[in-house]
């Protein structure tokens, strides 16, 4: 399990950085994260992972370590487990004519998922194993931003769709003056308010969100074995370094 000190290097970004003030939000909140988000178990982030339309600033998620079979199969396998999450079985001709692939394609693959225990095959009809319904503990997405509160509010309303906990971080200042806002409550968004590189603190707690789109819980479970099983992903993993506090008034 990754401790406090060496989160920062489980952190896996998806584009590059430039060392702004609002990645000086995110260095903040990912050295205190086991303050925001108790951990059930390992525990990963992703910056900046594209899940379907959005990319959140920060994706928070406790996972069980079956992911790491994931890391053995390509990215259409969400696909494949998202729809027989919804099913109690499925043939491979239903499973192809429902996720649009060719029965040709497919075989190797859902063999593979069976010789995985992913997959249960009885008769021809293909289930999903049951401990594979719930592989992910806690989804949290975090939009961080400087000054753009409304911005922010609108992209961690749209990570509702596959989080179970969706967040604004903002310095400590702009969080103090908007908390009381009444969209914050409507849309059950938390806000986080960040001080000094070691402080930061919930103001409101996210409510908890049911996932709606399995293809995006199935599509991070397959980011986190790859970044875990190649140690690395396509773009490198950074490691922040401890930057000045100016700029944050402490909380």
């Amino acid at each position: 399990m990754l401790n406090k000190e060496s989160m920062q290097n489980a952190t896996v970004y998806y584009r590059s950085r430039n060392g702004g003030a609002e990645e000086l939000l995110e260095d903040t909140i990912i050295h205190n994260i086991h303050d925001l988000v108790p951990s059930k178990g390992p525990l990963w982030i992703g910056g900046s992972l594209k899940i379907g339309g959005g990319q959140p600033d920060l994706t928070v998620v406790n996972y069980d370590e079956r992911v790491y079979d994931l890391g053995r199969h390509d990215l259409l396998d969400p696909l494949i487990l998202s729809y027989l999450h919804g099913v109690r079985s499925a043939s491979v001709a239903t499973i192809s004519r429902r996720i649009n692939r060719s029965m040709a394609g497919l075989i190797n693959r859902i063999n593979a998922l069976v010789e995985t225990g992913i997959i249960q095959e009885s008769s021809g009809q293909y289930a999903l194993e049951k401990r594979w319904r719930d592989v992910l503990a806690d989804v949290i997405t975090i939009e961080a931003k400087v000054a753009n509160w409304k911005k922010a509010v609108s992209q961690a309303a749209r990570n509702r769709l596959f989080s179970s906990g969706s967040y604004v971080a903002l310095p400590i200042d702009l969080a103090s003056r908007i908390q009381d806002t009444e969209v914050f409550r409507t849309l059950g968004i938390g806000l986080i308010a960040v001080g000094g590189f070691d402080k930061i603190r919930v103001l409101l707690k996210s409510r908890s969100f049911n996932r709606k789109v399995w293809k995006y819980y199935y599509t991070i479970a397959s980011h986190i074995a790859d970044s875990i099983t190649v140690q690395e992903s396509k773009n490198a993993i950074y490691r922040p370094s401890r930057q000045s506090e100016d700029g944050f008034s402490s909380i």
